[in-house]
């Protein structure tokens, strides 16, 4: 999640912005549970008479249902997601470490691990 811009929804400052937004979030608890805001993405948020009428015309849309959103968007998001898998599937058969990624970085622009963990500018 963007925190950054998700802030900026809440206002203009920071302090403010996570103000409204814990204010936000409080107010969300009471409402509870409601039953558009649960399972079925966009299948669910269609409503079943029309699946059944897409269905029956044959047409098929591409779902998850823990993804909100369209055919396309949810293709994207599982794309991005397999991709990823594959990327870190790939790099744990390699062997490499988030360590000795670290060493070989502070190595190469000549940094200790130390000074990177106290958060130097350098």
């Amino acid at each position: 999640m963007d925190t950054e811009h998700l802030l900026s929804e809440f206002g203009s400052t920071r302090h403010q912005a996570i103000a409204e937004y814990r204010k936000f979030i409080q107010e969300g608890i009471g409402i509870g549970q409601g039953a558009e805001f649960t399972g079925g993405g966009l299948l669910r948020s269609q409503g079943w008479s029309q699946v059944l009428a897409m269905r029956r015309r044959g047409q098929k849309e591409q779902y998850d249902e823990r993804i909100l959103g369209g055919a396309d968007f949810v293709n994207k998001i599982l794309k991005d997601a397999e991709e990823r898998q594959l990327r870190q599937t790939k790099l744990r058969r390699s062997g490499r470490t988030i360590e000795k990624i670290i060493d070989e970085e502070c190595n190469g622009r000549q940094i200790s691990v130390k000074e990177l963990k106290a958060g130097c500018k350098r």
